[in-house]
């Protein structure tokens, strides 16, 4: 979000725990061919690769649906409580992204499955911390009128974690950390201070290996992140989910990086 900002200090990230599955992910998944037919998904140059896609799926909460990017604009389904939008930032170097700013849906060349719109991000050229592309849980004007991200209690709706699917283009790396940030590091909650530095020590994982050029679904638990080594120490077991500020995609300096992100909910 606009004031969005993030370390450049050097860190050792935890090794993924996220669970994995192909694709469209569902409990009788049917593979369909990954050529550009309306539910196949986008093309790879692996002949062999296949797109599997799920039956229709039995009912869902739909409170835990957090973004499918079925819609215009940057803004989030008015869900359960929830009220913001994606915005794209970085540090001050002369690298390129794209989008900058707010992030709107993009159409994903030959669909993938039922989805027909996901968010796109690419960069280059950073040289400091990098960049992000970050999701506040609910924004809203503070005492002073200012628009600033503000807590959301997710443990009160008894969420578990974050699912997403994901994928990156042919050019791009796969280093990008997928983090949350809490009271810990969201200098809003006024246990860290912008001024002594320590702010924007989120818990995250980096997604790895498991993240490659086929669309896979992420599912991860709170109990799966890790807080980074610097600023105001949270507990051992994940983030304060009764005071979650954002979820966010990170992308270290020196890298091409091309992410596609889509289907985001709670479980």
């Amino acid at each position: 979000m606009p004031g969005l900002r993030f370390p450049s200090s050097p860190f050792l990230l935890a090794l993924l725990i996220a669970t994995v599955a192909p694709a469209c992910a569902g409990d009788a998944p049917h593979p369909i061919a990954a050529a550009p037919t309306p539910d196949a998904g986008s093309p790879t140059p692996d002949a062999g690769a296949v797109m599997v896609c799920p039956p229709v799926p039995a009912a869902v909460d739909p409170t835990a649906l957090v973004d499918d990017f079925e819609h215009a604009g940057s803004g989030v389904p008015l869900i359960a409580g929830r009220s913001g939008a994606w915005y794209a930032s970085h540090d001050a170097t002369n690298g390129i992204m794209q989008p900058d700013g707010l992030a709107m849906p993009e159409v994903i060349p030959g669909g993938r499955c039922a989805s027909r719109q996901a968010l796109h991000v690419t960069g280059s050229g950073f040289s400091d911390w990098g960049a992000v592309v970050a999701l506040a849980m609910h924004s809203a004007p503070n005492s002073a009128g200012v628009y600033e991200e503000q807590p959301y209690d997710a443990r009160a709706r008894n969420y578990q974690g974050v699912s997403f699917f994901a994928r990156v283009g042919e050019t791009s790396v796969n280093t990008v950390r997928y983090a949350v940030s809490d009271q810990f590091a969201r200098p809003e909650a006024g246990l860290c201070k912008l001024a002594d530095n320590n702010c924007y020590s989120t818990y995250g994982i980096p997604l790895g290996s498991e993240l490659g050029t086929q669309w896979r679904e992420f599912r991860i638990p709170w109990t799966g992140l890790s807080q980074l080594d610097f600023g105001v120490k949270g507990g051992d077991t994940g983030p304060d989910t009764t005071k979650i500020y954002d979820i966010q995609f990170t992308f270290p300096p020196r890298v091409v990086f091309d992410l596609w992100i889509d289907d985001v909910r709670f479980f």
